[in-house]
């Protein structure tokens, strides 16, 4: 679809929402052969959380990969789109017992503490079955160096690696895999290289103490580097190229381990915009404001995407303003002193590389405001409702 067609698109939406989210499913599935590409040996986890509209869940469940659930409710989403349980990974701290018993019939669970671990020990025991596990980490090594930090996420590695015999047998239960979760998109590929080596080796301890191979590995979010950028996607070539090579090595050894990969928010970046009409302009002690009718909070400070007017701002008069939503909090501004054509009232902004600041990261909006609608722009150029 090109730029007239998309312009076309964006303003009969405008016609009856105040803003909205459009992502392509052009690009998303662009996105997901190229993961594909990159990480050969890998399968793929959509992290849920980064955006849970059903119609995108969907086309992304729909390119082959798996589920990252953090809470039940994703758990059955991806169950009732029909994903396989092994395939689904729900991971979470604090889970309750009705969350544990509902879900792991559905799904792997993944055990984020000592009290969960002798929770599901009682249900399973309550069922006189086994349960087959996932081992939440938190590894004596972070990116940057071969320690570990304290986290709310995960047992620590020497308490799971002492108290997993235990475990087993007064539990009744059997370890599946582990999930590894420092931290999201290492840019670096040397300290990645460090990282992966560093995971595949926990894996391996983990292996020799459950005396038994692992069903799956998990080293967590670290598939790519984001550009921030809107017409050139996030690379993620030398990133596989680490993966791989420490993977294959840990295949010799384990060939029936998978190694799943979540996709974090990067499986949608660059891959929508986020458009929303000018409410009001103001002038404030000579700087000038442009009220919108919603706003991402601060995404052009972390980096996404650029600005665009798509409606009849003139290209030739352009002022330096500062765009901000309809709340009374300063979470609500999205740029300051940037420079756009001049905008009125009833116009259009246009934020390209939407994808990864979808609605679950917008502001809490006050009682009357709505939440903006979400829209998929098809690979056939019709439009269907994402939520």
């Amino acid at each position: 679809m090109g730029e007239t067609e998309d312009k076309k698109v964006i303003i009969g939406q405008a016609a009856r929402y105040g803003s909205f989210f459009l992502l392509s499913e052009q690009k998303i599935a662009d996105r997901a052969r190229q993961l594909k590409k990159d990480f050969p040996n890998a399968e793929f986890l959509y992290s849920i959380r980064t955006d849970p509209a059903p119609g995108i869940v969907r086309c992304i469940l729909h390119q082959g990969f798996g589920a990252a659930a953090s809470s039940l409710n994703e758990v059955m989403l991806a169950h009732n789109l029909g994903v396989h349980p092994r395939r689904i990974l729900y991971s979470a701290p604090g889970k309750s017992r009705r969350d544990i018993e509902e879900a792991l019939d559905i799904s792997t669970v993944v055990a984020d503490s000592e009290q969960e671990i002798e929770l599901i020990g009682q249900i399973a025991e309550a069922r006189n079955t086994a349960a087959v596990i996932g081992l939440r980490i938190n590894p004596d090594f972070t990116f940057t160096s071969g320690t570990g930090v304290p986290s709310k996420l995960g047992i620590d590695a020497a308490l799971a690696m002492d108290k997993l015999p235990e475990w087993k047998s007064k539990h009744n239960i059997r370890l599946a895999g582990i999930q590894v979760s420092v931290r999201e998109q290492m840019p670096d590929t040397e300290m990645l290289a460090k990282y992966y080596e560093r995971v595949f080796t926990l894996a391996e301890s983990f292996e020799e103490k459950a005396g038994d191979a692992l069903d799956f590995l998990d080293p967590g979010c670290v598939i790519g580097v984001s550009c921030g950028t809107s017409d050139r996607p996030p690379d993620t070539a030398e990133a596989g190229l680490c993966e791989k090579e420490f993977a294959d090595r840990f295949a010799e050894k384990s060939p029936g381990t998978r190694i799943l990969l979540e996709t974090g928010s990067h499986i949608l970046e660059n891959c929508g915009r986020f458009v929303t009409k000018v409410m009001d302009r103001k002038e404030s002690m000579g700087k000038t404001f442009i009220i919108l009718h919603n706003a991402p909070g601060g995404v052009l400070g972390s980096g996404h995407g650029a600005v665009d007017a798509c409606t009849s701002a003139s290209e030739e008069e352009k002022e330096k303003v500062t765009l901000t939503g309809r709340l009374c909090a300063a979470s609500d501004t999205v740029a300051e002193d940037i420079e756009l054509p001049k905008l009125k009232r009833g116009d259009l902004v246009v934020i390209s590389n939407a994808g990864n600041f979808t609605a679950p990261v917008l502001p809490v909006p006050s009682l009357p405001q709505k939440m903006p609608a979400q829209f998929l722009l098809q690979c056939d150029g019709t439009i269907s409702d994402a939520d």
